[in-house]
C-alpha cells in the first residue's frame, strides 16, 4: 500500500537499497553520455599532447596504437555497461498506483530469475549502495541529535515519543486506507493531505471497481532522515520530520467484482517508504508519503540545515 517501490522479503537490506539507488541514479541516458565521453577520452589526450609527439615518430605510432586498442576496449566496456543499465531500467520500473501515497509494492523480483538478476545487480552496484547507506546514516545521526536537543524544550520532540507517534500514524493510516475512508483517521494527517488522498486515489478507484488490499504484519525499520525546526506563527509550529519506514506487509490491487489481482502480489514483502510529518498544534501529523527512493534526496538536505541552536526563539525548557 503506500507509495512504494520495493522487492520481496528475500531481498531486504541491500536489495531494497539497490532498487532505490538504481531508480535514483541510473538510466540508459546517463550511461550513454558518461561512457560516450570516456570513449573519446584517448583522442582528447592525443590532441593536447600532439605538438610534443611530432618530434618522435616512434612514440606517436605507439600512442596511436594505444588509442586504437583503447577505443576497442571502451566500446566493449560501453556495451556491457549499457546492457546492465537497460536491464536495471527494465527491472526497476515505476510502481503502479495504489496504497497510501498512491503506489503499490513492485513484485518484479519475486521470480527465480528476478532474484538472480537482483543478486548480480547488487554486486555491480555495491559501491552505490554503500554510498547511500553512509549518507543516510549521517543524516540519521544529525536528525537524532537535533531532536534530542529540542526535546529539552518540548517532550514531543523526544525520539521515543516520536517513534510511538510515527508507528501510530503508520498503522492508523493503513487501516483507514484499506477501509477506503480516511475521514476516520484525519486527526493523524494534515487536512490537505487526507482530503487529497481521498479524492485523488480512493474515490477514483471505487469508480474504477478496484480495491487495494494492504496487510501490515510489522514494522522492521524506522529511522529519521531529516528534522527541520520551525517557528511559523508560534513556537515549533510547522516543524518537519522525515522518517524512513520499512515494514513487512502484503500489498496488492485487485478488481472488486472478480477479485483478479491487477498489480502486486499476495506475498509479504519488506517495503520501504518515506513519510513526512508536520508539527501542527502540538502534535505530529502525516503530510506526505513517498517512495523509498526519495530517502537519499532528504539525506542530502542535511548539509543545508542551520545549527539547531539558532532556530530556538525561547529559553524556556520543558
Amino acid at each position: 500500500m503506500q507509495n512504494y517501490h520495493s522487492c520481496d522479503s528475500a531481498q531486504s537490506g541491500s536489495g531494497a537499497k539497490l532498487s532505490k539507488c538504481v531508480g535514483r541514479f541510473l538510466s540508459p541516458y546517463s550511461f550513454f553520455y558518461i561512457f560516450r565521453s570516456l570513449y573519446f577520452l584517448p583522442y582528447c589526450s592525443l590532441f593536447f599532447s600532439w605538438p610534443s609527439l611530432m618530434s618522435n615518430a616512434w612514440l606517436t605510432a605507439m600512442l596511436n596504437q594505444l588509442v586504437f586498442l583503447g577505443g576497442r576496449v571502451m566500446k566493449k566496456f560501453t556495451f556491457v555497461c549499457l546492457s546492465v543499465a537497460c536491464v536495471a531500467a527494465l527491472l526497476v520500473v515505476e510502481p503502479a498506483f495504489a496504497g497510501p501515497g498512491g503506489k503499490i509494492a513492485s513484485a518484479v523480483f519475486e521470480s527465480f530469475w528476478g532474484k538472480v538478476v537482483l543478486g548480480l545487480l547488487v554486486i555491480i552496484f555495491a559501491p552505490l549502495i554503500i554510498y547511500t547507506l553512509v549518507k543516510e546514516k549521517i543524516a540519521e545521526r544529525r536528525a537524532r541529535r537535533d531532536l534530542r536537543f529540542m526535546a529539552a524544550y518540548d517532550a514531543q520532540f523526544d525520539w521515543l515519543a516520536v517513534q510511538e507517534r510515527v508507528k501510530d500514524c503508520f498503522f492508523r493510516v493503513h487501516s483507514g486506507w484499506e477501509d477506503e475512508n480516511l475521514a476516520g483517521v484525519s486527526d493523524w494527517m494534515t487536512s490537505w493531505y487526507w482530503q487529497n488522498q481521498q479524492s485523488v486515489h480512493l474515490n477514483r478507484w471505487k469508480k474504477e471497481g478496484l480495491i487495494n488490499i494492504c496487510n501490515v504484519k510489522k514494522i522492521v525499520g524506522l529511522k529519521p532522515l531529516l528534522f527541520v525546526h520551525r517557528n511559523q506563527g508560534q513556537e515549533h509550529e510547522n516543524s518537519m520530520l522525515v522518517v524512513s519506514i520499512t515494514a513487512r506487509m502484503q500489498d496488492y490491487l485487485k478488481e472488486r467484482a472478480s477479485s483478479r489481482i491487477v498489480e502486486g502480489s499476495k506475498r509479504f514483502k519488506e517495503v520501504e517508504t518515506v513519510w513526512s510529518f508536520t508539527f501542527e498544534q502540538g502534535s505530529w501529523k502525516v503530510s506526505d508519503i513517498e517512495d523509498g527512493s526519495r530517502s537519499l534526496d532528504y539525506a542530502n538536505m542535511v548539509t543545508e540545515l542551520p545549527a539547531i541552536e539558532s532556530t530556538v526563539v525561547s529559553d524556556l525548557r520543558a
